[in-house]
């Protein structure tokens, strides 16, 4: 986004600021240039679907360019691999919409999730990033549009202790189900409403409204919601309810979201800036 304004959300407040530089650095590292991908050809003419991932360790570089996946080592900026879902679907008109890092005690490789949208389908494709293949898919008759990790193990483990029962069982053989729609309530009669746990505070025909940000944030047990019309919703996953709502006047998508939880705040505030 080219506007240089942010929000920082604290305790049901928020603000907006201009950033800027409040620590000089100490030093600046050289520019990297990337070396060019055996699928550039594959490249969109325009850039509305370009968009990158770093890994958690920094190392590797994940860039999408329309329906292809490029992957980068950041220290020397070596194209070390890459996957053409357009090649692989035969369809032109497919593109990866949202990618993140998935690693799990169940698969032995480092993967990605990567999301892959063509016609009015998707695909939520298990993405080995040593073999560059996709190991897994799962077809989605719907449009996706972001995605994140809840859980990197499922089952009854301590990293789910505190979600709801309904998306513990969500997992081996005692699965009942593969997906559970938290806010099934807002849509009806061809229109979304954007509600707060105790009002409705905006309706939008449902063609007009796409989810482009999402975060779940495991201290909180809270998973973050950010539309297209510039709206925010928390839902709570223990009881999986809608928990608080933000409403911003700016109508500009939110397209990510970054939490912090201070080691030493004495007032033990939580942050969340988007």
């Amino acid at each position: 986004m080219c506007d240089p304004n942010f929000c920082v959300y604290k305790l049901g407040l928020y603000k907006n600021f201009n950033m800027r530089c409040e620590v000089v650095p100490s030093e600046f590292c050289n520019l990297v240039p990337f070396s060019s991908s055996s699928y550039s050809s594959y490249y969109p003419q325009n850039c509305e679907n370009t968009f990158g991932v770093i890994s958690k360790n920094g190392l590797w570089l994940y860039l999408v360019h329309g329906t292809v996946i490029d992957i980068y080592c950041t220290e020397s900026g070596k194209w070390c691999g890459g996957y053409c879902f357009q090649q692989s679907l035969n369809n032109p008109s497919a593109k990866i919409t949202a990618a993140v890092e998935f690693n799990s005690s169940h698969i032995s490789f480092p993967a990605l999730l990567l999301v892959v949208n063509q016609d009015d389908e998707s695909l939520v494709c298990l993405f080995d990033v040593n073999s560059c293949k996709v190991e897994r898919a799962v077809l989605i008759p719907d449009r996706v549009t972001s995605i994140d990790v809840v859980s990197k193990n499922g089952g009854v483990c301590i990293e789910t202790h505190n979600l709801s029962r309904r998306l513990r069982f969500m997992f081996g053989i005692v699965a009942q189900h593969v997906l559970l729609h938290l806010n099934v309530e807002s849509s009806s009669g061809g229109s979304f409403e954007f509600k707060s746990p105790s009002s409705v505070l905006g309706q939008f025909p449902n063609g007009r409204v796409r989810v482009t940000a999402v975060k779940y944030i495991p201290s909180l047990t809270t998973l973050a919601v950010g539309f297209n019309f510039g709206g925010i919703q928390l839902w709570e996953l223990h009881h999986l309810t809608l928990q608080f709502t933000i409403a911003n006047d700016h109508e500009e998508a939110i397209v990510n979201f970054a939490f912090q939880e201070p080691e030493n705040d004495p007032e033990f505030l939580l942050f969340m800036g988007f």
